[in-house]
């Protein structure tokens, strides 16, 4: 007994000295082994598990980006994304403690790492770059004026409107016509008891005077084109704005996507982190699991975050008839739209949708003075020549004939529905005028509401700007506290992440969800074109 007790003395004091005189960096294992001290004074610290088996240091996976910052960048095919191709090395600093103590607790090393691999900083967005597989951000691209040009260009409605406008125009000048000498010219046969023969007879008439009767024919067509031709800038602002929606939504998703990306290094680096903590014993193997979890979620919603931007391109692609591949980096300026919105008074003078129904109250009123003027005479004048051929027993045969006559032709026809024809165009009126009213009431209180929205998402970004830097410090320091102090689990810091991440697409959401209120607002307006450079005179020449 009392040997045994000597050399269990007498090993404790040699390993008491021998930490003492050799101030070297060792490494720490709460394994089923206890410590292992470090057999050289250069040598690497390991990490090593519950079986005493060595752990090799955890290797960072290629960051997925869709910015090319550095050449070392490069670009894979159509069906794969931008990588950036990195060189294989550890993910931590080596375990050297920074306290000058020869062994350092684990909470200390832990407590480096989290400082020396902290939290990946967010890159800023570039909104114009393309998330599109195996495409690159050339300079140029699509802008906004250009997507909207095209589509009106291409929208077959659109072209069928102008086409109906020019066949209300055709049916004007047809009717204007009736104010230009008529000529006429034919050969008739005669057979009667006295005379038989053929006739030759050229005549000439000019319309004097109508009472209106055909000037008002030609007002209540020239309202019918203009209420055609207004019909074609509704739905010229129509097809403008669905355009701007799906080009302001490709440019959501991007941002969107850029965001996905960056939630999900994060998460990457969450998962190394709980990776190594399980690796030394900190923690039990389910804080990986949840993290791993958590990380397929995060690769889960950027899949299906470029799925849905690919189907907004194409969208867009149907729209404009042609092939996007890239948008351009000039920003939509917000401002100039909100603006318009946020006017004292709306100018209905500028609305088409209320040109429109004032286009409706203008053919009422032409409808009812063309019933009233039917009724009216026409006066005329006509001028006749006649020359007589195969006559001869009579002595008629080669006679000219001569004739200026003055008309005046009553059509008593009219005045059986003169009376009704004009209360219908007076309840065609009526409504006509209930039409304009009811239009004004809608713009108007879309008008308004969209100030309201216009206000909320201005306050609701502001907060969320305010958010996002505080969720930012905060999960941070949930980082710190589970890496260093064991004071958070796994769960509060992946949420605070998710949170924090959450938070900075609702901001982009906030952000684009403005402009569009803002470019809606000016579309019903009727300024949004004409804040492209796109007059209603451009219109005119589509085919």
């Amino acid at each position: 007994m009392k040997v045994n007790w000597f050399v269990r003395n007498l090993s404790v004091a040699a390993i008491i000295t021998g930490v003492c005189i050799h101030t070297v960096s060792a490494a720490v294992s709460f394994g089923a082994f206890g410590y292992k001290a470090a057999q050289e004074i250069e040598q690497e610290p390991e990490l090593t598990g519950d079986n005493g088996e060595e752990q090799q240091p955890v290797k960072t996976r290629p960051e997925i980006t869709t910015l090319p910052e550095n050449p070392s960048r490069r670009i894979v095919s159509s069906a794969r994304v931008v990588t950036t191709k990195q060189d294989d090395v550890p993910l931590v600093a080596p375990l050297v403690p920074l306290t000058g103590d020869p062994v350092a607790p684990e909470s200390e090393i832990i407590r480096q790492r989290s400082i020396l691999n902290n939290m990946p900083k967010p890159r800023p967005v570039n909104t114009s770059a393309p998330v599109v597989a195996g495409r690159t951000g050339m300079p140029g691209g699509m802008t906004l004026q250009d997507a909207v040009v095209k589509s009106l260009d291409w929208d077959a409605g659109l072209s069928g409107l102008v086409n109906q406008y020019r066949a209300q125009l055709e049916a004007v000048y047809q009717k204007e016509t009736e104010y230009y000498p008529q000529p006429g010219a034919g050969i008739s046969r005669s057979l009667n008891n006295s005379d038989k023969g053929y006739v030759a007879t050229a005549s000439v008439s000019q319309l004097l005077y109508s009472f209106g009767k055909v000037s008002s024919q030609i007002d209540s067509l020239v309202a019918r084109s203009d209420q055609s031709m207004l019909r074609v800038f509704v739905t010229a602002d129509e097809v403008a704005e669905k355009t701007a929606m799906l080009y302001l939504d490709i440019k959501r998703y991007q941002e969107y996507i850029v965001l996905a990306e960056e939630q999900l290094s994060s998460v990457r680096h969450i998962t190394d982190l709980a990776r190594e903590r399980t690796a030394a014993g900190a923690a039990s193997r389910a804080d990986l699991v949840q993290a791993e979890a958590r990380q397929d979620s995060a690769q889960l919603q950027l899949n299906t975050l470029k799925l849905e931007h690919e189907n907004q391109i194409l969208n867009l692609n149907r729209m404009t008839g042609v092939s996007v591949s890239l948008l351009s980096e000039q920003p939509v300026d917000s401002s100039l739209y909100s603006r318009q919105c946020y006017a004292q008074n709306i100018d209905f003078k500028s609305v088409p949708v209320v040109l429109v129904a004032r286009a409706g109250l203008t053919i009422a009123q032409s409808d009812r003075e063309v019933a009233k003027r039917e009724v009216m005479p026409s006066i005329g004048l006509q001028g006749t020549y006649q020359q007589r051929f195969d006559a001869k027993d009579t002595d008629r045969y080669g006679r000219e004939d001569h004739s200026v006559e003055l008309t005046v032709n009553v059509p008593l026809s009219n005045f059986y529905t003169s009376n009704s024809k004009q209360r219908m165009a007076a309840y065609q009126e009526n409504a006509a005028n209930s039409e304009i009213r009811h239009t004004q009431n809608i713009v108007e209180n879309n008008w308004r509401n969209q100030q309201i929205r216009l206000n909320e998402l201005e306050e609701r970004m502001k907060l969320l700007d305010s958010r996002n830097l505080s969720l930012k410090d905060v999960t941070r320091l949930y980082q710190e506290q589970y890496v260093a102090l064991g004071q958070r689990s796994i769960i509060d810091l992946l949420n605070a992440d998710q949170e924090w991440h959450q938070s900075r697409r609702d901001y982009v959401a906030a952000k684009y969800d403005y402009l569009a209120t803002s470019i809606s607002c000016s579309s019903q307006l009727g300024l949004f074109r004409e804040s492209l450079q796109l007059s209603n005179e451009s219109l005119r020449s589509l085919q």
